[in-house]
């Protein structure tokens, strides 16, 4: 997917929910760049390229309503053959076990491909939770991690910061 300029791959285990997530970013006016199968490539250090593969250009399939032509569905920005892929979001069955896992944490996950270590964020699924706003929102926090601003590191000087002034 294309949110706003940034390579999105969703992945996850089959049943997931990963085209329904697309077809609800579609909705709110992003770009299919592929859905089931992506081709990806590093022409230079640094740069992945996610293509479609010509045979399923434009198609999304969606269990219990099949093949879906987003062009003719969505218009022409509804697709785009490739992109850089920037952030990789896997979906993941949602536990109590790994509901809190990373919450505040700084340790950034990255998944390599080929030689390029590409971000990567974990969303957990479960039922009544918006996917395709999470996606979009990890979308948008990753392109201002890229601009420097990162949320969770001013949350802790803050309350760093809070603490110190307590203490004294």
């Amino acid at each position: 997917m294309d949110i706003n300029g940034v390579g999105v791959m969703i992945t996850g285990k089959s049943a997931m929910g990963k085209s329904e997530t697309a077809l609800q970013l579609l909705m709110k006016g992003y770009t299919l760049v592929s859905d089931d199968r992506v081709d990806l490539s590093e022409p230079s250090s640094g740069l992945i390229m996610a293509r479609c593969p010509e045979l399923i250009e434009r198609l999304l399939e969606v269990r219990g309503i099949g093949l879906n032509d987003v062009v003719d569905m969505f218009g022409v920005a509804a697709f785009r053959n490739k992109k850089s892929l920037n952030l990789i979001v896997e979906l993941n069955d949602y536990s109590k076990d790994n509901s809190n896992k990373n919450r505040l944490s700084t340790d950034e996950e990255y998944e390599t491909i080929f030689n390029t270590k590409v971000p990567k964020v974990t969303v957990y699924v479960k039922p009544g939770r918006n996917i395709a706003s999470l996606v979009e929102v990890a979308a948008m926090n990753w392109k201002l991690k890229t601009y420097g601003f990162n949320a969770t590191e001013k949350f802790i000087k803050r309350v760093d910061s809070i603490v110190n002034k307590n203490k004294e």
